[in-house]
């Protein structure tokens, strides 16, 4: 299976822990191509994230500290998730009660300090 084949489903994993965990703020665009000066389209890769209260996109790489580490938490767990289930190990839905949403909220505080 390829990035491009995964990549719908993967974001919506990592989306919905976004949401779990931080409300509706961020949510993730996972791109696996990119527009040349030509017009043409070439394999890449980039992990857009969408900020609702500033209503600004920028790639995760070069968010702050505390905000990727937020994000990475999610991707983390939400690539766990996919590949859990494509191997055909039951997963369950997140909610914003669940053992991971709290795993995930409490890394993440400790990381923006």
């Amino acid at each position: 299976m390829t990035i491009d084949d995964a990549g719908p489903a993967l974001t919506k994993m990592v989306n919905d822990l976004l949401l779990a965990c931080y409300g509706m703020r961020f949510t993730v665009e996972i791109q696996t191509q990119r527009a040349l000066a030509s017009g043409e389209l070439r394999e890449g890769f980039e992990i857009l994230v969408h900020d609702a209260d500033h209503d600004s996109t920028k790639a995760v790489t070069v968010m702050s500290g505390g905000q990727k580490a937020w994000i990475n938490e999610c991707l983390t767990r939400g690539i766990a998730l996919y590949l859990a289930s494509n191997a055909g190990r039951p997963t369950r839905p997140c909610s914003a009660t669940s053992p991971m949403v709290r795993s995930i909220r409490s890394a993440s505080c400790s990381s923006c300090g």
